[in-house]
């Protein structure tokens, strides 16, 4: 196995008529909107063009819901985003919106101030309220590199790309061709000809046909791969976008595709274990009008990190920003439409909506004295002793005897790792087993089996104290 280079995998976002499609075209010199122009008969998300000898792979605006449903599944797809702001309209609501989702996403970007050969474009303008939006541009006191484009005369798109490659040097991207095989889901279908379909962008390893995978652990096989001129494909490397046929369903956008159904586990430890740490409360504001949240800003506690502010009512895109990040929203006057409020559900987050600004400074003092003291609303389920380790396929599994309540699996179900009193990891259990059995509760004083997910560091001897947090 050898790490090599491998090209960067770049995103386009903006606000809608900046021109975002148009610089693609532009980018890959061809007019996808004016038909099936340069051999790109089909859209399957991403494509990939050479210049100056080298590959990049662009994907072909995901759009904020796609972008933070990848995020949201620990896909880290984007390599370096391209923020599109227009010369002669200046920063909108969906550049806002972009700005949040790329710095909280902490991906590098750069700022390609479009259309400035229109009339009325005003360059100064558009870096004053981009630093208005904390994006500071090289110049203008900041170290975002920004550069000046017409995706209509093609001024500045040689430009552009030079900077995308001297930023993917910098960033010195690298994979395995010959590794374990892990790639994403970036787009899925059925077509009604061909039947299931997924666009996979290989990370790590290679794909080829009719090797068996697995897709967020399930078993497949590839049928046939192509490219976005639904070209046959022998064999696609790192940062090589793919449309595959032969999914048994369609799988959803982030899906792990990896060549063992351990690699979630083996290639991400940090999910399985997480450090006792303090902890910063999250907030996404939406208010009624700006007066309103400017006041609310204004007086809220400085151990509070506000992710976004805006105006308006609460939208899927801020649900899916809040998931991301591990936000909560607070909506101050505004509606939370049905839509919205069963996203927020089916994601797990918090929103929680206000008409008296002192009631959501009080909530908020009550979350902070949560956070400040992390065992305030915890409620204790129970308590077991590991008393065995055994190893089974590759599992190793802590045998357990139930000392207090029950040991519980499920959706909020948390679990703490003691020895001699001390928290030693706050680990996710897989299954929960008696003998080959996978149950859901064991109540004291039986025994069970705990595998956990990922490496844990336990010992016979160890307390496992199974929990469950108080809504705040």
């Amino acid at each position: 196995m050898a790490m090599q280079s491998r090209p960067p995998v770049v995103a386009i976002m903006g606000h809608v008529d900046h021109g975002k499609t148009s610089l693609l075209d532009a980018i890959r010199k061809t007019n996808v909107a004016g038909g099936e122009a340069g051999g790109i008969t089909q859209h399957i998300g991403a494509y990939q063009i050479e210049y100056n000898k080298r590959t990049l792979t662009f994907l072909d605006t995901p759009g904020h819901a796609a972008f933070s449903k990848m995020r949201s599944r620990g896909a880290k797809v984007t390599d370096i985003v391209i923020l599109v702001v227009a010369a002669d309209d200046g920063v909108k609501p969906q550049t806002i919106e972009s700005i949040q989702h790329i710095q909280s996403s902490g991906v590098e970007y750069i700022v390609a101030i479009n259309k400035i050969d229109m009339p009325g474009a005003n360059i100064i303008n558009v870096k004053s309220q981009l630093a208005e939006h904390n994006v500071f541009l090289e110049g203008f006191g900041g170290n975002v590199s920004a550069v000046e484009v017409s995706a209509k005369t093609k001024q500045g798109i040689n430009d552009l790309l030079d900077l995308i490659l001297l930023t993917a040097d910098v960033k010195d991207l690298q994979a395995d061709p010959d590794g374990d095989l892990k790639g994403v889901v970036i787009e899925s279908g059925k077509d009604a000809h061909t039947g299931t379909y997924a666009t996979v962008l290989v990370q790590n390893g290679s794909l080829v046909p009719r090797q068996e995978v697995f897709v967020d652990g399930s078993k497949e096989r590839i049928r046939l791969m192509q490219d976005a001129a639904l070209k046959t494909v022998p064999k696609a490397t790192p940062s090589m976008p793919v449309r595959v046929q032969g999914f048994s369903s369609i799988p959803v956008i982030g899906a792990i595709v990896a060549s063992t159904s351990q690699i979630h586990e083996m290639e991400t430890p940090s999910e399985a274990v997480t450090p006792a740490g303090d902890k910063m409360l999250k907030v996404i504001l939406k208010t009624d009008v700006v007066g309103s949240q400017e006041a609310l800003v204004g007086s809220l506690p400085a151990t509070i990190e506000i992710i976004a502010s805006g105006v308006g009512e609460v939208t899927e895109s801020d649900v899916l920003l809040a998931q991301t990040t591990g936000s909560r929203i607070l909506a101050f006057n505004v509606k939370v439409p049905k839509s919205v409020d069963e996203l927020s559900q089916t994601h797990n987050v918090k929103i929680k909506a206000y008409k008296i600004i002192y009631e959501m400074l009080e909530d908020i003092d009550k979350v902070l004295f949560v956070l400040a003291n992390p065992h305030a609303n915890e409620e204790v389920l129970g308590k077991a002793e590991i008393t065995a380790q055994f190893d089974i396929k590759g599992d190793r599994i802590a045998g357990c005897k139930v000392t207090e309540g029950e040991i519980k699996r499920g959706q909020n179900i948390l679990y703490k790792l003691i020895r001699a009193g001390e928290i030693i990891a706050t680990p996710k259990i897989r299954s929960l087993k008696t003998g080959k059995a996978d149950i859901e509760t064991m109540k004291a004083p039986g025994e069970c089996g705990l595998v956990f997910r990922g490496t844990v560091p336990f010992k016979i001897g160890d307390t496992i104290e199974c929990y469950q947090l108080k809504e705040v």
